[in-house]
């Protein structure tokens, strides 16, 4: 392509689409399980808000949930990626979704015998944390 100038432009996208990588189905796969994942964990963290408003009626708890889900992603992103560099990536990726759903699973199932007290849940998101 000429510009005005007479000089030859670049394409950056290299003339492919913004949707070109999800013609490849192992990262299609991927992406849809990442984002059916985030939503799964948003769900998650508004009805744990929920939650602790019927639990406590404290402000402070229900900030104190919040400030946990985000304490593991703070202390830990480093340590994390560092990891991340080091061993397999697959199986860390697959190590990590089965703890989030074997955490969340033992939470559902602490809310449904009643089981669940502020302080409690306040902590439970150091365990489940999704990121």
């Amino acid at each position: 392509m000429k510009g005005e100038s007479g000089a030859s432009r670049v394409d950056p996208t290299g003339g492919r689409s913004a949707w070109a990588p999800l013609k490849e189905p192992l990262f299609r796969s991927l992406w849809t399980a990442n984002l059916i994942s985030n939503i799964g964990g948003w769900m998650q963290a508004v009805g744990a808000a929920w939650l602790m408003t019927s639990l406590s009626s404290s402000p402070l708890m229900v900030t104190m949930v919040q400030a946990a889900s985000s304490l593991p992603i703070v202390l830990l992103a480093l340590p994390a990626g560092a990891l991340a560099d080091i061993a397999d990536r697959r199986r860390l990726l697959l190590f990590s979704q089965f703890w989030m759903m074997t955490a969340a699973a033992a939470l559902t199932y602490l809310v449904f015998k009643g089981a669940i007290s502020p302080i409690l849940f306040g902590l439970a998101p150091i365990f489940d944390t999704n990121s």
